[in-house]
């Protein structure tokens, strides 16, 4: 996230599993191409069940067309439990980060909180 500072950055908390995650993809890919060439960042954060998580998130992935940042929380998440350092509880959840790292809008189940607030910081 360091590499982040100085940009806004939208975190998007989802799973294959989670069917309402799945379906805001199709608008969370309408608000990468609009915003990310003004500036904003995007970064999908996958929580995974099973042997093949990895297997099904990469398919999840390929299928909903995300052609940005990925994170598979499962990886690494002895180190660094992304999910629980933001109290994540409920998916899909979506953050938006200011350029300070300061965290602005934090949505569960919904995007208008997001796309009011992006429509704010970027003058659409």
């Amino acid at each position: 996230m360091s590499d982040l500072r100085g940009k806004y950055v939208l975190l998007d908390f989802w799973g294959s599993w989670c069917g309402p995650c799945r379906a805001s993809h199709p608008h969370l890919k309408e608000l990468q191409a609009h915003y990310a060439p003004k500036g904003l960042e995007v970064i999908n954060i996958a929580s995974e069940n099973g042997t093949k998580a990895r297997e099904i998130w990469l398919k999840a992935i390929e299928e909903d067309g995300m052609t940005w940042t990925q994170v598979l929380n499962n990886e690494g998440k002895e180190k660094c439990d992304v999910v629980k350092l933001f109290g994540i509880t409920a998916f899909p959840t979506k953050v938006l980060i200011d350029p300070q790292g300061k965290i602005i809008v934090k949505a569960v189940g919904e995007s208008e909180p997001i796309d009011s607030k992006l429509k704010e910081v970027f003058g659409d």
